[in-house]
């Protein structure tokens, strides 16, 4: 949904704006009457969730998949939490595997 068009304007579309402006923001969505959300055909299309995040955390080798995935073993108790650079690509569905990213 694009906020600013949802707010007439009110907001900025962009998060990092929104966030200065949280309780505002907050009190008019609690009350806001929002269309109905819809099927999204390729999730490529969202960009990166905050396009110009400041600090970046990532979680890894948090489900099966991603451990089998980087040749490592999954942990038993708690995953690797670590920081990513913010210049990094973060979209969903961009970017391969780890071990195709290891080669480059």
């Amino acid at each position: 949904m694009d906020i600013e068009a949802a707010s007439g304007g009110r907001f900025d579309s962009a998060p990092e704006r929104i966030f200065d402006r949280w309780a505002e923001f907050a009190a008019w969505a609690g009350g806001a009457e929002l269309p109905a959300g819809a099927p999204l055909a390729d999730p490529r299309i969202l960009g990166a969730p905050s396009p110009s995040p400041r600090q970046v955390f990532a979680v890894g080798l948090n489900y099966s998949e991603h451990a089998a995935e980087s040749g490592f073993a999954r942990p038993a108790e708690h995953p690797p939490v670590f920081t990513k650079f913010s210049r990094v690509d973060h979209r969903p569905g961009v970017g391969g595997s780890v071990a195709a990213r290891r080669t480059h």
